[in-house]
């Protein structure tokens, strides 16, 4: 059952400042990235982002292989330990990862031509895929730090970790790519060095290992509470894996680099999802934990506004994809369009997502998530078989969006058994059939069934009823209060 809760609603649960700087540091990436991407794509052709999400199924099974759960037991525990064993905590698992990482790291290294050879034809792109784990690798240790900055609330440290990943990848990635011109190896070079600095910036600062190291009673728990993911890891490998080669095998290398490009925009839509998350799954683990200063809100109204928050942005981006994709990538790529569109909308829906993955933690039913990612990425893999061969990429966004649909109503009806949540289920349905609604109309303008002029004035519309759905829904004392103080003044709600 949920905890007794105060009818009154507060805004006094630190959000506002919080949010402010989470926002800010996403949007500083976002804006580099998007503003750069056509002199990414210029002189990048898609095959070159083909073959470095190729080898990522080489990434993915050394990840598999290390991650044994443990960032997901870290947010668990990190709330249900006490303040005296968080930094253990830190560096049991920070310790263990590194370990284990350096050793795949040189194993892949040392073997890095024959596995090559399975992807593509000859050894001269062997030391890519060496570079492509390292930063892989790195990408997943900052991915523990960052985790750990959010859980402690440390907005300020987390925010200047982030800028300087992103100002390093594109100095780094811009002087390769267009002074020396090295493409694809440019490219992974400056994520490579990026990931690199922020790794070393945060152990220097942070200093994990003055906690007196690894941990092997916490490690235990850990293992313990992790290895059921284990099962759902592997179902996602599985089907990411098989979605990557049936994209290079059946269609192209070309149409795998597009796809990946269109993934990309569409994850800032996830990516602005997890920021500001950062600011409410603390909330949400508070009012679970019955910690004293947990917000007077229910999780039922806490969810409605991130879902609102969140799915603003996906709804945007949906709309005008055509606009966005034709503006920030080279022709080339511009049959991204419906796939942004069908990617978004996947991301929209994990709102939910986020909030199951809190619950199912904090119920200690992590054997159901890997049951259901099960079934899941099964279906994932049958429908990547039926509709690659057919549509190419289009069957490869179809197939996630259809898993992602069963995953979610499906853990729904498991977690509504153990907790309730107090969904506000007439808003919710109201917005997400709104958003169904923003994802259909830009594919129809896309494929020919709109007229561009008609297909325009509708999307705009859209657009605007978006907009003012947003603003009313969130239009109450605290909401308002909270959103003018996170972006127009510095006060700090403490």
């Amino acid at each position: 059952m949920d905890l007794p809760i105060s009818t009154e609603v507060t805004p006094t649960d630190g959000k506002a400042a919080s949010l402010s700087m989470y926002v800010f540091s996403q949007l500083l990436r976002a804006g580099l990235t998007v503003c750069l991407m056509p002199v990414y794509t210029s002189y990048i052709m898609p095959e070159g982002f083909g073959i470095t999400e190729y080898f990522g199924i080489v990434l993915m099974i050394g990840l598999w292989l290390v991650n044994w759960g443990l960032p997901n037991a870290y947010d668990r525990f990190f709330f249900a330990y006490d303040e005296s064993r968080r930094p253990q905590l830190l560096a049991s698992i920070l310790g263990i990862s590194t370990l284990l990482l350096a050793f795949f790291v040189i194993v892949v290294h040392a073997t890095r031509e024959p596995i090559a050879s399975l992807f593509v034809p000859g050894t001269e792109w062997s030391p890519l895929l060496s570079l492509v784990f390292l930063n892989g690798s790195l990408t997943h240790l900052n991915a523990l730090c960052f985790a750990y900055l959010k859980n402690s609330q440390q907005p300020r440290e987390y925010v200047r970790l982030e800028v300087l990943r992103s100002l390093v990848f594109h100095a780094a990635a811009l002087v390769a790519i267009v002074r020396y011109d090295l493409g694809i190896w440019g490219y992974i070079g400056g994520l490579t060095l990026s990931q690199t600095c922020t790794f070393v910036t945060f152990v220097l600062r942070h200093r994990p290992w003055r906690f007196c190291g690894i941990n092997p009673s916490i490690l235990k728990e850990c293992f313990s509470f992790g290895w059921p993911l284990m099962f759902k890891a592997a179902a996602g490998l599985a089907s990411r894996g098989l979605n990557r080669y049936l994209l290079a095998a059946l269609v192209s290398l070309s149409a795998l680099g597009i796809f990946s490009k269109a993934h990309v925009l569409a994850l800032y839509v996830f990516s602005l999802m997890t920021t500001v998350q950062n600011v409410y799954a603390p909330l949400w683990n508070k009012r679970l934990f019955g910690y004293k200063d947990a917000p007077a809100q229910s999780m039922g109204a806490l969810f409605s506004e991130f879902c609102i928050i969140t799915t603003y942005p996906a709804a945007c981006l949906m709309l005008f994809s055509h606009e966005i994709v034709s503006s920030v990538t080279a022709a080339a790529y511009h049959g991204a369009v419906p796939l942004v569109v069908i990617l978004s909308y996947h991301y929209s829906l994990l709102t939910f997502g986020k909030l199951h993955g809190t619950l199912f933690a904090y119920l200690k039913m992590m054997k159901h998530v890997s049951a259901l990612s099960i079934v899941s990425q099964g279906i994932n893999i049958g429908l990547n078989f039926l509709l690659i061969p057919r549509i190419g990429a289009l069957g490869a966004a179809f197939s996630i969006l259809g898993a992602s649909i069963f995953m979610l109503t499906a853990s729904s009806a498991v977690i509504s058994k153990r907790h309730v949540v107090g969904y506000e289920f007439g808003h919710l349905i109201g917005h997400h059939l709104l958003l169904t609604t923003c994802a259909v109309v830009p594919c129809l303008c896309y494929f020919g069934q709109i007229d561009h002029l008609p297909g325009l004035g509708i999307r705009v519309a859209l657009f605007i009823v978006v907009t003012a759905m947003s603003i009313w829904r969130l239009k109450t004392a605290s909401s308002v209060r909270f959103l003018r103080l996170a972006f127009f003044k510095k006060e700090n709600l403490q």
